[in-house]
């Protein structure tokens, strides 16, 4: 079979082209962390909805708060305590303040002075500095304005977000439904961690790596049978299972075009239209997309290490237009070697790097196959042909 080979930007666009938006439904505030919005929202009310103290301290009326700035000193008699969540109405007394807690509600009040700025003396306390107009107090829709955008259609929603929501008063939020993936892994010498090795056997990584990675996207992810072995009519089945109960299909294993590579030909049998069986990359060689009842198949290698790349770089993209995600693609960044890569090739590749910081500036270190990272912060190097000796400047894919 003729390969249909495309670059990167061109299979993704063309995956894109496939899918769409999932259905989407109404959950509660406490379910909305890694999902995405369905819906712009907006605030319906002022946060905070009345005028509060930032701080610990003392309330001053604008009557005394002339007294302090003509006096070198100032008595004032403390008249209430006002804690958070009190909402008794109280009016200032010339010559007295208020003892308010942070959040407290504020009557008619010049200004907020924080406990540590005065002296105390039994229930009076002494001002013996200038006092800003204002100061320590936050007025309503300080924090959010009523009728200010919290969440925009196609954004993912986290912490930042469900605070802003929550401190509205919203307790649910519509979203869209996440993603189904069914993983298959093809091998006949796979058996699954935990069972003894018998020879020419290895142990089945790929299975739990990419769930996974799949996980990782926030996507609910299912893994087919164990004992997926090179035979027809075996991943003709799984297949077959996999379009059934998922949104997508995930298979790793027989890319090539060996006897026992067997995956191109299952998607015959099911009349599948090929999107592309390559890709312009290394890895990428025998990648294939195909459409199978209006759901993508993913046919990655069987080799965890390009497996892993292919995924971050081809399937979490089209991963986050299923959820939703309004602009999906990958953040791209020009960063400079801090070393040559392992192999400069002819081809356009993509390999595993982390950024480093020297001198005050980040640097991309590119690794090995089987070097491990140094660093928390993983970056994947997007290297055109020839390209790749220290101080090279490369576009790095922001994971």
């Amino acid at each position: 079979m003729e390969r249909i080979s495309l670059t990167l930007e061109t299979a993704i666009s063309l995956c894109f082209e496939d899918v769409s938006e999932m259905e989407k439904e109404e959950i509660t505030i406490d379910q909305a962390t890694g999902r995405v919005g369905a819906r712009d929202v907006f605030a319906e009310i002022n946060v905070p909805s009345f005028k509060r103290s930032r701080v610990d301290g003392y309330a001053i009326s604008s009557s005394d708060m002339d007294k302090i700035r003509v006096k070198d000193k100032v008595t004032l008699e403390v008249q209430e305590v006002i804690p958070a969540g009190w909402d008794h109405q109280v009016v200032m007394m010339p010559g007295k303040c208020l003892r308010v807690m942070t959040g407290a509600v504020l009557p008619v009040a010049a200004a907020v002075i924080k406990q540590e700025e005065i002296k105390t003396l039994g229930e009076q306390i002494i001002i013996e500095k200038p006092v800003s107009d204002s100061i320590n107090i936050e007025l309503p829709g300080a924090v959010i304005n009523r009728g200010e955008r919290l969440l925009f259609a196609g954004q993912e929603i986290y912490s930042n977000q469900v605070e802003k929501l929550s401190s509205t008063g919203l307790s649910r939020v519509v979203a869209y439904v996440l993603p189904r993936v069914y993983i298959i892994n093809t091998g006949s010498e796979l058996v699954l961690p935990g069972t003894p090795l018998k020879n020419g056997q290895i142990y089945h990584s790929n299975r739990s790596f990419l769930l996974s990675k799949v996980k990782e996207t926030g996507c609910a992810a299912e893994v087919g049978s164990p004992d997926t072995k090179d035979e027809m009519d075996v991943i003709i089945g799984e297949i077959e299972q996999g379009i059934k109960s998922s949104d997508m299909v995930l298979i790793s294993g027989g890319t090539a075009e060996g006897d026992y590579d067997l995956v191109i030909s299952a998607l015959k049998h099911f009349d599948a239209r090929i999107i592309f069986s390559s890709l312009e990359t290394r890895p990428g060689k025998n990648v294939t997309a195909a459409v199978i009842d209006g759901k993508l198949v993913f046919n990655l290698p069987g080799n965890p290490h390009a497996a892993g790349l292919l995924f971050d770089v081809l399937v979490r993209p089209v991963l986050d237009k299923l959820k939703g995600i309004k602009e999906p693609g990958h953040n791209r960044v020009n960063i400079r070697l801090s070393q040559d890569i392992p192999r400069i090739l002819n081809i356009r590749s993509l390999i595993r790097a982390e950024l480093i910081e020297k001198n005050a500036a980040f640097f991309a270190r590119p690794l090995r196959k089987k070097e491990k990272y140094t660093s928390i912060r993983p970056i994947i190097l997007d290297i055109k042909p020839g390209k790749g000796k220290q101080g090279d400047i490369v576009k790095g894919i922001i994971l």
